[in-house]
């Protein structure tokens, strides 16, 4: 039996082993696998690998929690007072501004976000195919207030530390001696890189990483990246 519920603020949500389960405006989403859940519900459903069709009149009332109700009510506020004529309508003498570079050498405490790979065709020979891996790393300012105030009283500022990945024949991350050396940085800086133990790229996602700033420049602007990073 199911008593604990995940909700996505969407219409449709397809992924395996999830039920679906419509409530008047927002589907709430059933995680059979891992039982992660912000709220109790009071129905009683099978469970089952295989995603199904619930009608209403089989799941009874829902009754989310406050979080997700205040995540549905923001939702249908923001699409109740959107207008595409008002936004190209309107006019402003604001100028829009870079945000400050952060310091070169600062060292700060932050959270890895989903990483996204992508592949890219070689300038110099059209004929090859490179791959990387852009990591974005969400980097906590609370701990240094003078960093707040440099960036506007920004609370947090997500930058992307991006690295070569190396494939084997078979387009699987290759191991040998020497191959993908900032990978292999970072997995030991997340203690991800014992022998014998499972990884996979996902398994960076949520994890806490210590970096610190350089600078690079480009067209005469100066901007911040990820130069290093480290345990926590």
């Amino acid at each position: 039996m199911v008593s604990q519920a995940r909700h996505r603020v969407t219409r449709y949500t397809r992924i395996r082993p999830f039920i679906w389960v419509p409530g008047s405006k927002v589907y709430h989403t059933y995680n059979l696998k891992t039982d992660q859940s912000l709220c109790k519900f009071e129905n009683n459903l099978t469970t089952t690998r295989r995603p199904q069709r619930i009608k209403q009149h089989e799941v009874g009332t829902l009754q989310p929690c406050s979080n997700c109700l205040s995540i549905i009510r923001s939702k249908e506020k923001t699409m109740s007072i959107f207008d595409a004529s008002t936004l190209l309508d309107a006019t402003t003498t604001d100028a829009l501004t870079r945000r400050p570079a952060l310091p070169a050498g600062t060292e700060l405490l932050g959270t890895i976000m989903e990483p996204k790979p992508r592949q890219s065709q070689g300038k110099t020979d059209p004929t090859k195919v490179y791959t990387f891996l852009d990591i974005p790393i969400e980097l906590d300012l609370t701990v240094r207030p003078d960093l707040m105030k440099q960036q506007g009283d920004l609370d947090k500022v997500t930058l992307t530390y991006g690295i070569g990945i190396d494939l084997n024949e078979a387009g699987a991350i290759d191991t040998a001696p020497g191959k993908n050396g900032r990978l292999r940085q970072l997995r030991d800086a997340l203690g991800l890189n014992d022998p014998g133990k499972s990884f996979n790229l996902r398994m960076l996602q949520g994890r806490q990483i210590r970096v610190v700033i350089s600078h690079r420049t480009n067209d005469g602007e100066i901007y911040d990246q990820i130069d290093k990073v480290a345990k926590v």
